[in-house]
C-alpha cells in the first residue's frame, strides 16, 4: 500500500502543476470524468460488494471465478505498478538535481 500511495502523491504533486502550465486547464476534464466514475462506483459496485460482504476486488474475483484469476489480477496490478517505477526514479532525480527543471525541462 505504501508504494501505491507514494506513487500517486509524487506523480500528482509534480505532474499536475506541470501539466496545467504546459497544456492549460484542459486537465479539468479529467476531474469531471472522475465525478462520473465515483457515481458509478457508488451505485453499481458498492451495492454488490455490500450484498456479498466482501471488501476488495480480489475477493470478488475469487468468488466469481477462482483463485488463479485472482492471482492473475494481482500480477497484472503489480506489473502495472512496477512498470511506472522508472518514471518515479527519473522524476525524483530531476527534482533533486534541479527542482526548476520540473516546470521548464532539463
Amino acid at each position: 500500500m505504501l508504494s501505491a500511495c507514494s506513487y500517486i502523491s509524487g506523480i500528482t504533486v509534480l505532474g499536475i502543476p506541470a501539466e496545467m502550465y504546459l497544456f492549460g486547464t484542459q486537465y479539468w476534464m479529467s476531474v469531471t470524468v472522475e465525478v462520473f466514475v465515483n457515481i458509478t462506483m457508488i451505485f453499481a459496485y458498492l451495492p454488490i460488494f455490500y450484498t456479498l460482504q466482501i471488501t476488495s476486488s480480489y475477493e470478488y474475483l475469487k468468488l466469481r471465478f477462482n483463485q488463479s484469476v485472482c492471482l492473475l489480477g494481482s500480477a497484472l496490478f503489480l506489473l502495472k505498478l512496477k512498470s511506472k517505477a522508472p518514471n518515479k526514479i527519473i522524476i525524483r532525480r530531476s527534482v533533486v538535481r534541479n527542482p526548476w527543471s520540473v516546470v521548464h525541462g532539463p
